[in-house]
């Protein structure tokens, strides 16, 4: 998720939030169905591509999301099934949260139990976009959305380095320009962005990427305090890139090196309380990933604020340098 606008983190970090409609969401992740996902499955799996023409002006996408998980995975995620759980039973539905946009997702079946007693559990997603030629490109774009704003974004994306953008590509994600994030994503219609205050919900984020379905929404409008919105900071899609590269080589914010940078950049802030340090200080590494996608957006198309450049230069020293080579180093 992007960081907060300053208003939306200060009132974070003072708990100034009423609270939300309360969504019992299960407890278990895809983090770790990731991290344990076999690499040629991976690649094989979790690509979008051309279905069928669909309305007039459209066309819809598909995607099949593969994920290699243990039975003790599966009871962690559908606690219902304790007792009960079928492995044989294919047609029955399970759930998954998805770990960066919090989604419940109902839609996951198992495909095959293998050899060594895990099962590939499999989901399929479809979208319906703009219809054109060729769909190979990143970007994509939903009905509805004008060419200005898809030639905006396409400009601010060709700003990235050459490997960033194959890296994306071979990891399977699309960019998609949508007029809101919930036209894209009607499930997150509801749902908080993770680490903000618990009265906004996804209407009022202006971008966000779902590992799971593969997907990086670049909306046009966003809901403020006056209403209905255009979407003026440019440089949240590049956090959003940030975060599925984070994601794709298997969470470039948990290995030793950007831990060890984070960890000494963060002893050495001595105003605990400001609103960013909060915000990066979040808990289970989602303050690395979050510190990651900001510093990463930093050094390829600029910071979301751009009051926030100075802070991150003085404050994040030695994880800017880590993430500058991480960054060299994507394939």
């Amino acid at each position: 998720m992007q960081t907060p606008t300053e208003s939306q983190a200060i009132r974070q970090a003072q708990g100034e939030s009423k609270p939300a409609e309360k969504i019992e969401r299960p407890k278990f992740d895809a983090v770790e169905l990731w991290k344990s996902s076999r690499p040629a499955e991976r690649e094989k799996a979790n690509q979008w591509y051309f279905d069928s023409s669909g309305e007039a002006g459209s066309d819809r996408m598909r995607l099949q999301s593969k994920y290699r998980v243990s039975e003790e995975d599966i009871l962690k995620a559908n606690p219902q099934l304790k007792g009960k759980f079928d492995p044989d039973q294919k047609d029955q539905k399970l759930f998954l949260r998805h770990p960066t946009t919090g989604e419940v997702d109902g839609g996951w079946s198992i495909e095959s139990r293998d050899g060594d007693g895990k099962y590939t559990l499999s989901r399929q997603y479809r979208m319906d976009v703009q219809s054109k030629k060729d769909h190979g490109s990143l970007i994509e774009s939903t009905p509805g959305v004008p060419d200005s704003f898809l030639k905006s974004l396409e400009k601010k994306v060709n700003e990235l380095p050459p490997n960033v953008l194959k890296s994306l590509s071979r990891h399977g994600y699309k960019i998609v320009a949508a007029p809101t994030i919930a036209d894209a994503m009607p499930g997150l219609k509801k749902l908080t962005p993770r680490g903000w205050p618990s009265d906004t919900t996804f209407d009022n984020s202006d971008g966000t990427h779902d590992d799971v379905s593969k997907r990086i929404i670049a909306p046009m409008r966003v809901l403020t305090e006056q209403g209905w919105e255009p979407v003026t900071r440019e440089n949240v899609v590049t956090h959003q890139i940030g975060h599925a590269l984070d994601f794709a080589h298997g969470f470039l914010s948990s290995k030793k090196e950007f831990v060890d940078a984070y960890e000494k950049d963060m002893a050495a802030i001595t105003d605990k309380k400001h609103p960013i340090v909060q915000y990066f200080s979040q808990k289970n590494g989602v303050g690395r990933q979050e510190t990651f996608a900001s510093i990463f957006g930093l050094l390829t198309t600029g910071p979301e604020n751009e009051s926030d450049r100075r802070f991150f230069e003085k404050n994040f020293p030695n994880v800017i340098g880590v993430v500058r080579k991480q960054i060299k180093e994507l394939n």
